[in-house]
């Protein structure tokens, strides 16, 4: 590449990624300090394989190409949402009712034809793997990241004690407003449905008992800023094409090391304001939590990730029962959520076919995309999987199965072995998932001549 072609390329990536931080962030400080008690709501791979596993998307395409080849108004709504939870036996879902979901609508200035549609969705599906976020995200546009955040962290009680309930929807405003909309799958969508999944797995199993609150925060926090600044690019393609961020950031991660960087900045920038309320070591402890979380969610790390999960759980055996409400340690708190992230952000593929389809969709467009940009810039570094012109449905279902059966089972299985950790019904959504895309390929190849 030339040294032209090397400056157009860079100015266009940065362009890309910082488009939308000319902002003034004091606007979203301003924005919420009037309402000091704003309206809220309450809201078959074995372990024994891992060494022979796909290290990132590049791997999984290799393999399928291989394959081929061969106040009172305030205390009234609180009151009022108090009564939306349910049962444990419901699997934490809430309810939510149309006339006080307006009124949240009309609080945080989301306009919206059909709340009736939204509410139905929510009581569906809110604190469920099955949660249609782009469906959500239909209705709720840039203000979705705001209205999911703050109803998951208002519904897990941080906003009482941990921080500050309007500094909460300030920093979501920020962090939402870091997130590239052109980007088909790494947005802010998709941060706020990876939040979610943490927030089920938080409230459906004991990682909740066995976690500190402070910790939990984190991670959340983690999740919705795990993909900050995301240029929708692969690793391998910043590395070789020698993006600034790759540069900034060498080694096998440079997108996670970029958004941890950037995350870090952000929990310790003043207009953030959200860990004033935390003595040190929980400061402390959140910042590595959410370092270390974003950083789990390199796919290049799986190994290394469910193996230490692996050890953990030989040690509690080898100890006794662990299945009481008693915190861990931090260290043990930390392999747990760092599981949890890299499940949440693969979560979209235990999701019901159907949703699961669209978001493999959007990540199938955004490397085209990439490899659109390859093109005009003839760099030559993208793979097979990223040319329209070359990648065929074949490979294109074939990648997938791949990629759930090399990727997403062992780490369902790795967290099902976890004795207070029960996510078998993910597992099944997983094996129904892969089955589905097997009957595809099954039909494709009966008709290869056409596909």
């Amino acid at each position: 590449m030339s040294s032209k072609q090397r400056v157009g390329y860079q100015e266009n990536a940065d362009n890309r990624s910082g488009n939308k931080r000319s902002e003034n962030n004091s606007i979203f400080r301003k924005k919420y300090q009037s309402a000091p008690e704003l309206l809220l709501w309450k809201a078959p791979h074995r372990n024994a394989h891992l060494t022979s596993l796909p290290n990132s998307w590049e791997d999984v395409c290799d393999a399928t190409v291989a394959i081929s080849e061969g106040s009172s108004d305030s205390d009234s709504l609180l009151e009022d949402i108090s009564s939306w939870r349910v049962s444990p036996e419901e699997q934490a879902k809430t309810r939510f009712d149309s006339e006080c979901m307006e009124r949240l609508f009309n609080e945080l200035e989301i306009r919206i034809e059909n709340v009736d549609e939204v509410v139905e969705t929510l009581n569906a599906q809110f604190g469920t793997f099955e949660l249609d976020m782009i469906s959500l995200e239909t209705h709720l546009g840039d203000k979705l990241m705001l209205f999911i955040g703050g109803l998951i962290f208002e519904e897990l009680g941080y906003c009482e004690d941990l921080v500050d309930r309007c500094m909460v929807l300030n920093a979501l405003e920020i962090i939402n407003s870091r997130y590239l909309s052109e980007n088909p799958f790494h947005n802010a969508c998709h941060a706020a449905d990876v939040m979610h999944g943490l927030y089920v797995l938080l409230s459906t199993t004991q990682l909740r008992d066995k976690t500190s609150r402070h910790n939990q925060f984190a991670v959340l926090l983690a999740a919705v800023m795990h993909d900050i600044e995301h240029v929708g690019l692969t690793n391998d393609f910043l590395t070789k094409s020698k993006h600034r961020i790759a540069l900034e950031n060498p080694g096998k991660a440079p997108m996670e090391e970029m958004h941890a960087v950037v995350a870090d900045h952000l929990l310790q920038d003043p207009q953030m304001n959200l860990l004033s309320r935390l003595d040190e070591t929980q400061r402390t402890q959140v910042l590595d939590v959410v370092e270390r979380t974003i950083l789990s969610t390199a796919l290049c790390v799986q190994g290394t990730l469910l193996q230490d999960v692996k050890h953990l759980c030989e040690t509690w055996q080898a100890k006794g029962d662990v299945t009481d409400n008693s915190l861990l340690p931090f260290e043990e708190q930390l392999v747990l959520l760092r599981l949890a992230m890299h499940v949440s952000d693969i979560g979209q593929t235990t999701k019901p076919f159907t949703v699961h389809e669209k978001w493999v969709y959007r990540l199938n467009e955004e490397h085209f995309l990439q490899g659109d940009m390859d093109k005009r810039l003839h760099l030559l570094v993208t793979p097979s999987s990223c040319d329209r012109s070359q990648w065929n449905t074949k490979q294109f279902l074939e990648s997938q199965i791949v990629f759930l059966e090399g990727f997403a089972i062992p780490a369902i299985e790795t967290m099902n072995q976890i004795p207070f950790m029960d996510v078998n019904y993910l597992a099944q959504s997983l094996q129904r998932n892969i089955g589905q895309w097997k009957k595809q390929f099954e039909e494709c190849a009966l008709i290869q001549h056409g596909c």
